[in-house]
């Protein structure tokens, strides 16, 4: 639905719709847009977060052929890079550094997307954690506070895993940390392999555009997937360093002569 060509497709009633997507306001719109003038016989929306329901009645206005068959909530409302680690995707978040009272609109909405996939982390995780911030850090309590009231205020998506907790599961603890604490890390390069990718040929969503090391590349080749789901050698490689990434690479390349060798 976020594709430029979504408005513009022929109507398909012979196939039904799945909609995955996150509850913004660009995407209800579109959504309202496509309802009220349908090209598919059924729709099926599964939103990445908690959808208000005052977003829920205009959008059911809209639906006057009734073609909405079920409407879920599957809280993904991040991109996973690897197993513990997850982004936003974000540009710079520097000027919520400066003061509340200095924020535009666009401020406001970047804070509130960190709260929204927080939010969405702890009920993917099924955790109600114990929230800690740097106390020095006016931004860190800000983002404390009001995922403390995100919380709050769907208590009820959280029910179930309180009684989890209260049956003699520790309670987890989320950290909210100062990047300025610690400026030096983001400087340092690293010699590991997924982190080499990243420097080297930059990776976004664990793609790799080698379109722009060379111009001349193969079609097939120009992106490449890298992840730890789909790909084994980078699953096991990860965090290896250069010296070991070496040998590990030479051992996959004489593997795979052999086997080669043994199937021609």
């Amino acid at each position: 639905i976020d594709a430029e060509s979504f408005a513009s497709q022929e109507k398909m009633r012979h196939m039904n719709a799945v909609c995955f997507l996150r509850p913004t306001n660009k995407n209800f719109l579109k959504l309202s847009q496509e309802l009220k003038n349908p090209k598919y016989n059924e729709y099926h929306l599964f939103f990445t977060n908690v959808v208000p329901h005052v977003r829920l009645d205009p959008l059911a206005s809209c639906d006057e052929y009734e073609l909405v068959k079920q409407v879920q909530e599957f809280f993904a409302d991040v991109y996973a890079v690897n197993h513990h680690l997850f982004s936003l995707n974000l540009p710079s978040t520097v000027r919520l550094t400066e003061d509340h009272h200095c924020w535009s609109p666009y401020e406001e909405s970047v804070f509130e997307r960190i709260i929204e996939g927080l939010l969405a982390t702890c009920l993917t995780l099924r955790m109600l954690p114990a929230i800690r911030y740097t106390g020095a850090c006016e931004l860190t309590r800000q983002l404390a506070h009001r995922l403390e009231s995100r919380i709050h205020e769907e208590q009820s998506l959280f029910e179930g895993i309180v009684k989890s907790q209260q049956k003699g599961e520790s309670t987890p603890v989320l950290l909210l940390f100062d990047r300025r604490n610690d400026p030096v890390t983001p400087l340092l390069q690293q010699w590991t392999y997924q982190a080499m990718v990243h420097e080297l040929l930059g990776m976004t969503n664990n793609m790799v555009d080698l379109k722009k090391v060379s111009k001349d590349i193969n079609r097939e080749l120009e992106t490449i997937v890298m992840s730890p789901l789909q790909d084994q050698f980078f699953n096991d490689n990860l965090f290896s360093n250069f010296g070991d990434l070496g040998q590990n690479i030479r051992k996959y390349v004489e593997k795979y002569q052999n086997d080669t060798k043994n199937t021609a």
